[in-house]
């Protein structure tokens, strides 16, 4: 687990450094939350994911993964209030067809 988050977090860094405009790097209080948030939320959903494929099954936990973009929405819309797109929620229609 943690191999894989040290070679995910790696190559994320350096996409970043060769995509991200210079200029988005000035904004410090923004990159000290991310890197805050970076530094445990992986692990957490990491280990949680791999729990979930050794009680239940990878056949029952993957499509509960697969349901993050939708409680992502979800949370956007009752939590900061945001009005979606129609296409965010054709999308969230097609993620939960594809789940089910």
């Amino acid at each position: 687990m943690y191999v894989s988050i040290l070679i995910s977090s790696l190559f994320l860094w350096i996409i970043t450094f060769l995509f991200v405009p210079r200029d988005n790097f000035y904004y410090y209080k923004g990159i000290a939350v991310f890197i805050i948030i970076g530094s445990f939320a992986p692990t957490i959903v990491r280990t949680l994911t791999y729990y979930g494929i050794d009680k239940l099954g990878a056949g029952r936990a993957a499509p509960v993964r697969a349901l993050t973009p939708f409680f992502a929405v979800l949370m956007a819309i009752f939590l900061l209030k945001e009005s979606p797109k129609l296409f965010i929620f054709i999308g969230i229609l097609f993620i939960a067809l594809g789940v089910f």
